[in-house]
């Protein structure tokens, strides 16, 4: 089926703050991971450095639009080989200065316009500590520990945490009951610098808990990830070259047990219809592992009139599937996948007319991934994926006249997933193209208060073809098809944002912002579709230290 094209440490080991992260899909991960069309609050080089940070995945997310800019809630972009490409090596040379910052945060989410594994409703409050300082005249130290609650409601029918990451391999079920999840982050990163040589090491765990609140059939995941980076960077005098690596291993647990009720467990591997599980009574159980690795190098380097970052990474995960627990040498199912991540960024500090001063900060990221997945029964590859992710943004913000503030962004996506089912001789091909932009304006009053307004729009154009919905079972019409014909329909998404923040302090300030993001689709032109709209609003309180109103 063709739709028609569109174009459109610990905590800062020293200093503490409250960071929301609203989820870092994993970081960059990770956005949208819940079906939400609004951004995550922290920019992305905020989180490059994570030793969390997803690999060799790209995530399936709803359109959210280009990032505002966060004019008095959040520090201006940085580049550099800790910055741009998360090199840990460079954090001793690159951070100068400390920063704290304490967050409060809740979010709602609702609409009938999601994929059938999102679900219908989110609630989310979140409180986290990050920050970042020096540790004695060569080191430096970054961190951050975040705790989230979250209540899934409405049409749960996921048993994964992630359902629309690049591996085909899911579970779902009947029921759909309301979850609540609980999830713990703490990460953290050390660099110390030894004349041209700088080398540092990043450590963090994350975990995740999610049972059904009352249900005549339980459900209950747990997930673990701890993960672990390190990096050298040497200085050649006109240009900084590094070495960094990552390694992330993830253990998942699921169980679902009828108590009440009989369920149905669905084994979700691509496109083909899936054989039903029925429990009655009976207890379903899974366990994942998953370890996944990444080498690479970056530089940093200054050149026409701006600093410069760059950096390439070869990726790689392996996840393994079982079912049967308690055998001996239990069979399982096997996703394996690799790819490249390439990236550059620069920026440039400049006095434009009328004694505006002006940071203007261009980034892009490009990634690649190809994946397999292996099905134990069948004793083969069933489902293949062939995927490509391009992002490019440019920030600008400038501070001029009588304590204004300008800032804006814009960003676009261009994404190509190309899906084979081989046993169900089944094929998806999606190109996707988001283009968007957001802007604020901002204003000090007096010496303690400033205050900002900005608005956003995006829009989400594709093109590509999609398994045709006769063809294949009422399960794929369930839970696979609306997903991929959302992928295929053209969407708006709008925003805004208004931030109040009063400096009690000289480098002390408290802040309140408000956000709101819409997703509103144009008319479905394909079955399956979704209809309706989705809606996501965020307020956040936060205090920030060591950061003067107009810094």
């Amino acid at each position: 089926m063709r739709a028609r094209s569109f174009s459109g440490a610990v905590t800062a080991v020293v200093g503490a703050c409250l960071w929301l992260a609203l989820p870092a899909p994993a970081p960059g991960q990770a956005t949208s991971s819940h079906g939400t069309p609004i951004q995550a609050v922290l920019p992305a080089w905020l989180t490059n450095w994570s030793p969390l940070s997803r690999i060799a995945d790209l995530p399936r997310r709803l359109p959210a639009g280009a990032r505002l800019p966060g004019l008095f809630s959040s520090p201006a972009p940085r580049v550099g080989e800790f910055w741009t490409a998360g090199n840990p090596g460079a954090l001793g040379r690159e951070l100068d200065d400390r920063r704290a910052d304490f967050r409060l945060a809740v979010q709602s989410t609702s609409g009938d316009y999601a994929r059938p594994l999102d679900p219908g409703g989110v609630g989310r409050g979140a409180v986290s500590t990050t920050g970042w300082t020096r540790v004695g005249e060569r080191g430096a130290a970054i961190g951050a520990v975040v705790f989230n609650r979250t209540s899934l409601r409405d049409s749960i029918f996921a048993d994964v945490l992630l359902p629309y990451g690049s591996n085909p391999l899911i579970v779902a079920d009947t029921i759909g009951d309301p979850l609540r999840n609980s999830s713990l982050r703490i990460e953290g990163a050390l660099g110390w610098q030894f004349g041209r040589f700088g080398v540092g090491f990043a450590a963090g765990w994350e975990g995740h808990s999610s049972r059904t609140v009352a249900s005549p059939v339980p459900r209950l995941d747990r997930r673990a990830t701890p993960g672990f980076s390190g990096g050298l960077s040497y200085d050649l005098g006109g240009i900084r070259l590094g070495l960094l690596g990552r390694i992330r291993r993830t253990a998942e647990f699921i169980r679902i047990q009828t108590v009440a009720q009989p369920s149905r467990v669905f084994q979700i591997e691509g496109y083909a219809e899936p054989v039903p599980l029925d429990l009655h009574p009976a207890r379903y159980e899974r366990r994942y592992e998953q370890e996944a690795y990444a080498l690479g190098a970056s530089a940093a380097f200054a050149a026409l009139g701006g600093d410069w970052a760059l950096y390439g990474l070869r990726e790689r995960t392996s996840e393994d599937q079982f079912v049967r627990l308690l055998e001996s040498d239990p069979p399982k199912d096997v996703w394996d996948a690799d790819g490249w991540k390439f990236g550059i960024a620069g920026q440039w500090a400049f006095e434009g007319a009328g004694s505006a001063e002006w940071l203007v900060t261009l980034d892009g990221e490009y990634r690649t991934l190809r994946g397999e997945a292996f099905q134990a029964s069948l004793g083969g590859v069933i489902f293949t994926a062939d995927e490509t992710q391009l992002d490019l943004g440019l920030d600008a913000r400038a501070r001029f006249g009588n304590g204004w503030l300008l800032g804006g962004r814009a960003e676009v996506r261009r994404s190509r997933r190309d899906r084979r089912d081989l046993f169900a001789e089944a094929t998806s091909d999606i190109r996707g193209i988001e283009a968007g932009g957001a802007l604020e304006l901002g204003r000090v009053l007096g010496e303690r208060v400033g205050v900002s307004a900005g608005l956003q729009v995006a829009s989400y154009g594709p093109a590509g073809t999609m398994p045709r919905p006769n063809r294949l079972g009422p399960e794929y019409r369930r839970y696979v098809g609306p997903g991929l014909a959302l992928d295929l329909n053209q969407a708006l998404v709008t925003g805004g944002v208004l931030t109040l923040r009063w400096q009690t302090g000289q480098t002390t300030g408290f802040w309140l912002r408000g956000a709101f993001s819409a997703l509103s689709p144009s008319k479905p032109f394909l079955p399956l579709t979704p209809t309706g709209s989705r809606r996501a609003w965020t307020v956040t309180a936060g205090v920030v230290l060591d950061e003067r109103l107009l810094p």
